[in-house]
């Protein structure tokens, strides 16, 4: 992820997004070709290889002062629980 921020910021590109790659609604992709198929060939697709599960991202918010868990995915509370040290709430 740094090495790809440095190149970005070589060419002048000073942020990346980096959201789900999938329309709302549907199946969560798990390769290059699933994302490229689904949003189109003039998007640049980083291709770092199949992923092994299609499960959608885990989004916490860490603004509030306490750990708030806004959509569960593939990482459980009880992993980021164990990585922060604090428990995480619900939204």
């Amino acid at each position: 992820a740094q090495a790809l921020l440095q190149a970005c910021l070589a060419l002048g590109v000073t942020g990346v997004s980096a959201p789900s790659a999938n329309r709302f609604g549907r199946v969560s992709p798990t390769s290059a070709a699933h994302v490229q198929a689904e949003l189109g060939p003039d998007l640049l697709v980083l291709d770092g290889g199949e992923c092994d599960v299609g499960i959608e991202s885990t989004i916490v918010d860490c603004t509030r002062g306490q750990p708030v868990l806004l959509r569960p995915g593939h990482i459980t509370r009880i992993q980021i629980e164990a990585a922060c040290g604090r428990k995480v709430l619900n939204q």
